[in-house]
C-alpha cells in the first residue's frame, strides 16, 4: 500500500484505486521508467499487457540500467498471459533540448499511437506523478472512465 497526498488529506492507495486493466497492444511511453516510481509503474503497465517505451537516459553506474527493466516487464508480461508485450528503451537526456527533439522525432516516425503518457516531476517538497491518458480514457476501463483527461497523485519526499 502506498499513501498518497490528494488536496488536504493523505489517501492510502489499494487495489480498489487502481483496478486491474487489459492495455494489450496499447502503447505506455513511461518517463524514467528505470528507478523508482517509473520502474513500478512500467511493471505494471507491463503486467497489464501494454506495449512500453522507457524513456531514459544513460544511467550512472549506481542506477538501475533500463535493459534490465525491460527484460523485468517482458517476464511481468509473461507470467501474467501477455507473452506479445513489446518493451523498449529509448535513450533520451531531458536536459539537452537536441536529444528531446530526437526522441519525439523518433517516435513520431514510429508511427505509433500514443495511449498513455507517464511522467514525473520531481519537486522540491514533493514528487508529482503525472498520467496522461492520451488515447482515451475508454481504453483503460469504460465503467470506471473518469471525464478527466489525465491524473495527478502528490507523493511526499
Amino acid at each position: 500500500m502506498r499513501k498518497c497526498y490528494t488536496g488536504l488529506k493523505w489517501t492510502v492507495l489499494g487495489p480498489s484505486h487502481v483496478p486491474g486493466a487489459d492495455l494489450t497492444g496499447k502503447w505506455v511511453l513511461i518517463s524514467g521508467g528505470n528507478n523508482g516510481i517509473g520502474r513500478e509503474a512500467a511493471l505494471q503497465f507491463a503486467a497489464w499487457g501494454a506495449n512500453l517505451v522507457l524513456a531514459c537516459r544513460q544511467p550512472p553506474p549506481h542506477e538501475q540500467h533500463p535493459d534490465v527493466v525491460v527484460r523485468e516487464c517482458l517476464g511481468r508480461a509473461k507470467a501474467a498471459g501477455k507473452q506479445g508485450s513489446k518493451v523498449e528503451w529509448w535513450e533520451v537526456d531531458y536536459t539537452d533540448l537536441e536529444s528531446v527533439e530526437a526522441f519525439a522525432r523518433r517516435w513520431l516516425e514510429s508511427g505509433r499511437v500514443l495511449d498513455v503518457l507517464w511522467y514525473v516531476l520531481p519537486c522540491r517538497e514533493m514528487i508529482v506523478v503525472h498520467v496522461c491518458f492520451v488515447g482515451g480514457l475508454a481504453a483503460m476501463s469504460p465503467e470506471k472512465a473518469s471525464p478527466l483527461p489525465e491524473t495527478v497523485c502528490h507523493l511526499p519526499r
